[in-house]
């Protein structure tokens, strides 16, 4: 008896625990150019904060209320974000993958070349309709690679520029289910 009141005493102290973590406000980030594009920043994520002078602060994100925010022990109100990045292990390692499909389809684009170099100077029929198409198929693959490669290290899609391309308001944490 004592066990299971033990088990429910903790389980509504977890859930209380939990209740009391949930964020009070949240970053709600749109395009200007397309209403639908939407961007939500939960307090707690790390963030990149470029001001209007140009400095530069990194850190988790922290919103004690619904007009500013706080990077790196630093207030900012709105008006004085001129730019916000998105950091963390996601974007890095999808970065790196990038830079692994790049090679490999350099790899791949260069494996096909020298397939088609060596069906052509091997001078037979066979060669000519067996060895050619397989070349031209790993190269084009290679180079699809390489290209979305370059692309996933490349992309900018976790920037914000709040001062031209994107609008910044701070939204309590209740009106986002509403969204």
């Amino acid at each position: 008896m004592s066990r299971l009141v033990l088990i429910i005493f903790s389980t509504i102290i977890l859930s209380v625990c939990a209740q009391s973590q949930e964020a009070d406000y949240v970053v709600k980030l749109v395009k200007t150019t397309d209403f639908r594009e939407v961007c939500y920043l939960q307090e707690g994520k790390r963030i990149c904060l470029i001001d209007q002078s140009g400095k530069r602060f990194a850190g988790n994100l922290i919103l004690p209320n619904d007009s500013e925010l706080v990077v790196s022990d630093k207030h900012f109100f709105l008006a004085d974000i001129r730019y916000i990045q998105t950091s963390g292990v996601g974007r890095t390692m999808k970065k790196v993958f990038g830079g692994f499909l790049g090679s490999a389809g350099l790899l791949l684009t260069g494996a096909g070349f020298a397939v088609i170099m060596d069906a052509v100077s091997s001078n037979t029929p066979e060669d000519y309709i067996i060895l050619i198409p397989l070349g031209l198929i790993t190269a084009g693959i290679g180079t699809l690679a390489t290209l979305q490669g370059v692309f996933m290290v490349f992309s900018n899609e976790n920037e914000f520029d709040v001062q031209n391309k994107w609008d910044i308001e701070i939204i309590p944490a209740t009106d986002l289910a509403t969204d």
